[in-house]
């Protein structure tokens, strides 16, 4: 891509998640990739991109197609579905997705309520 060898956990982790400095995932400030793909990296994370990545895992979402023109409603969209199909409430106990366990951080400090305003579409 753009003259450079991107594997998979690059586009997901380094370009679509934006993994933190440190992160193994991430680029390296010295990294070429980091200077071609800086739009991308300089845009706000948008943490329902996991509602669109499929890993090949039952419980990972439907492959679909996203398009530029529709990205917020489609993204919107994912995260309802993928709420509602991967979060159960009973009673005080809420059982989710691993992917709320493995990408916690991604959603702020407060998991519960980031699952909330998902699966409201907020």
């Amino acid at each position: 891509v753009a003259g450079h060898v991107l594997s998979l956990d690059d586009v997901e982790h380094a370009l679509l998640r934006r993994s933190p400095a440190g992160d193994a995932r991430s680029f390296t400030e010295d990294d070429p990739r980091r200077r071609t793909f800086a739009p991308t990296l300089a845009r706000k994370f948008d943490n329902r991109i996991h509602f669109a990545l499929n890993c090949g895992a039952s419980s990972c979402p439907p492959v679909k197609l996203f398009r530029d023109e529709s990205l917020d409603e489609d993204l919107a969209a994912a995260a309802r579905a993928f709420v509602g199909s991967e979060v159960s409430v009973s009673g005080s106990t809420v059982t989710a997705s691993k992917l709320f366990l493995w990408y916690g951080g991604d959603f702020g400090e407060d998991v519960p309520r980031a699952i909330a305003a998902l699966g409201a579409g907020t």
